[in-house]
């Protein structure tokens, strides 16, 4: 009965206080409970002073005290009994049972009355307003559905409110409209004279605070940092999760007592300190402590306040000096290098007989050749082509080149846009040294002279900004929490996550087996993460330098382009110069004479441009003398 305790008590213990020795009413100061209410009227308070003055005149030596609610439910109920009798008219006493008068303990003369079943109809049948109000019967019992909130104080009960089915707790109740007013209850007087509702029951142990074990050697300070106070000897912690704890324990409704106890631990490994959580050396801890399934075997955590998973970020590079190659793979290079020649072979073949602009010495000619296929890269030839074939042969090419200047502009920009990161079986790996990462980084494939373990963000970013080649790192291992509070702590544009795992639980609070505040510490961060408290802590402790926006996006995949993805394109072209070619043939096999004249020009071994050059000019003559 004491503070920071609530009693709340029924109806059937409210309803008889009234009458209970004056001595009571000392033990329960400051209980609420539920009274049934009885509303005044007209009709009550002149029954009372009858009921009082005929009291007065029967019992002088008694004290006389108000009439109770089952009093009144009584007299009820024999006014509902008296009003169904003269309804059905019926006789109470027959003539047998005259004489009995007052003495009811003599109930072997009177018979069972022969109306009886109709008489407990009737009487369940019966609604009208008494001393207790409307009085109506349902199943047998009395329907009663109004009840006063009763606030014992001193000898008396103050009433603070109502309690209806249709209004709930409500401050007053208006019956002749059927309203209610505000929700609010009066003021209520706990236990221990306090104004002050209760949250709950003070949780102590022999009497001192909750204490709550808190790291002192953790690697982040947004997590959690300390100031120690020389003149009052006092230690304040700040960080993400002692703001996380406080915030969920004034949620509760509980009042908790609790102080922070530090934990040194030279080995850098929280297993010790929820090692004495388990044996209650500790009520809690209270840090960035990892949920792991070898630790759950002797303490109980709550849910995850973090991101799960484990991630890795590396640093970004661009500073290739042939960049601008990475769109095609160098087959694809070479076999587009080879079509661009090939082109301007076939186009100089079919219009050199012809063509003025196609002739010339060789080597002018061989530069024409190069010149033409590569103005066709730009559609800038400035050749002017007679035959059809050859422009059929072109006309294609330029969809070919169409096609792979768009493709390498757009691969060009993704990869512009989207940073590249190096990263081989070549490469170093950093882990934390100190942290359940280190199992983890045995399943990489990695061998273990190229993994190096660091204790301190700091040498996370000297590593990383060496790099493999520097006796650094390329890439570091480690929790998204760490990760996230790194890159703000080191906005740099040359680092990024690169790849995540749920392989990790996240943080969580620890207390021993089967304490009560675990589900309940857990509920609240629930909540406080559906209404984003929980985000709103994470950018005040983790964003404060940088925005971390592109932390969440992962970096997509963008690949070199392949021959595969143009081979239809490049088997397309290449039919449509075979069949110019053989078109051209065609029209030279139709002149026999030329044909045995340039076959013994081949067989005397003359130059191949020779050999070309008389094709075409005995194409040209044969054509005419079709033509004419």
């Amino acid at each position: 009965m004491s503070g920071n305790f609530a009693w709340i008590v029924t109806s059937k213990t409210m309803n008889f206080l009234e009458f209970q020795d004056p001595a009571v009413f000392e033990t329960i100061q400051g209980v609420v409970g539920l009274k049934s209410y009885i509303p005044a009227s007209s009709k009550l308070r002149d029954f009372t002073l009858r009921w009082r003055r005929e009291f007065q005149l029967s019992h002088i030596d008694m004290e006389i005290r108000g009439l109770n609610v089952f009093g009144i439910w009584a007299y009820d109920a024999i006014w509902a009994l008296a009003e169904a009798i003269e309804r059905e008219r019926i006789h109470i006493f027959p003539n047998r049972g005259e004489g009995l008068g007052l003495n009811l303990t003599g109930l072997a003369p009177i018979r069972v009355s022969n109306v009886g079943s109709t008489l407990l109809s009737k009487f369940r049948s019966i609604q009208f307003t008494g001393l207790g109000g409307e009085f109506q019967l349902a199943n047998a019992k009395l329907v009663h559905e109004t009840y006063e909130i009763v606030n014992m104080i001193g000898n008396v009960g103050k009433r603070v409110g109502f309690w209806t089915p249709a209004c709930g707790l409500t401050k007053e109740i208006y019956s002749s409209t059927n309203s209610c007013s505000s929700s609010s209850l009066e003021t209520i007087i706990w236990p221990g004279f306090s104004k002050t509702a209760p949250k709950g029951w003070l949780v102590q142990m022999d009497g001192r605070p909750f204490k709550v074990g808190i790291p002192m050697n953790s690697r982040f300070h947004e997590l959690i940092s300390w100031q120690h106070n020389q003149q009052k000897n006092e230690t304040t912690f700040t960080g993400f999760c002692v703001d996380v704890f406080d915030m969920a324990i004034q949620r509760l409704n509980r009042a908790i007592v609790y102080e922070f106890i530090p934990f040194y631990n030279h080995n850098g490994s929280y297993s010790d300190l929820v090692n004495q959580v388990s044996q209650q050396i500790f009520d809690a801890a209270v840090g960035d402590i990892t949920i792991t399934s070898d630790r759950s075997q002797y303490v109980d955590f709550t849910l995850p306040y973090t991101e799960l998973g484990v991630g890795m970020v590396a640093r970004l590079d661009n500073k290739d000096p042939w960049f601008f190659l990475k769109p095609f793979s160098v087959d694809l290079w070479i076999m587009s290098a080879g079509f661009f020649i090939l082109t301007g072979i076939i186009v100089w073949f079919i219009e050199h007989p012809t063509n003025e602009e196609f002739q010339g010495s060789l080597a002018w000619q061989i530069g024409t050749i190069l010149w033409f296929a590569a103005s066709t890269l730009v559609y800038a030839q400035r050749e002017r082509l007679q035959s059809n074939l050859s422009r059929f042969v072109v006309g294609v090419w330029f969809f070919v080149v169409l096609i792979l200047t768009s493709s390498y502009i757009a691969n060009l920009s993704s990869l512009l846009t989207v940073r590249r990161i190096k990263l081989t079986k070549n490469d170093y790996i950093g882990y934390s040294a100190n942290s359940f990462v280190k199992g983890l980084v045995s399943n990489l494939n990695f061998q273990d002279n190229r993994l190096k373990p660091f204790n301190s963000p700091e040498e996370y970013d000297q590593a990383l900004k060496n790099g493999s080649e520097k006796g650094g790192v390329s890439a570091i291992l480690e929790e998204i929490p760490y990760l996230k509070i790194f890159l703000a702590r080191y906005p740099h544009d040359d680092y990024a996550i690169i790849d995540s795992s749920e392989k990790s639980n996240g943080f969580a609070f620890v207390f021993p087996k089967g304490s009560p505040l675990v589900h309940e510490m857990s509920r609240q961060i629930a909540m406080l993460r559906e209404e984003e408290i929980l985000l709103a802590l994470e950018n005040k402790w983790f964003t404060s330098q940088s925005s971390l926006s592109s932390i969440y996006t992962k970096l997509p995949a963008t690949n070199t382009l392949e021959i595969t993805n143009f081979s239809r394109l490049f088997v397309v072209n290449a039919t449509c110069k075979a069949v110019a070619l053989l078109l051209f043939l065609v029209f030279v096999l139709c002149d026999k004479v030329s044909i045995k004249y340039y076959v013994i020009r081949i067989l005397a071994g003359r130059k191949l441009v020779s050999i070309f050059r008389y094709l075409f000019t005995a194409n040209t003559i044969g054509m005419t003398n079709a033509t004419q």
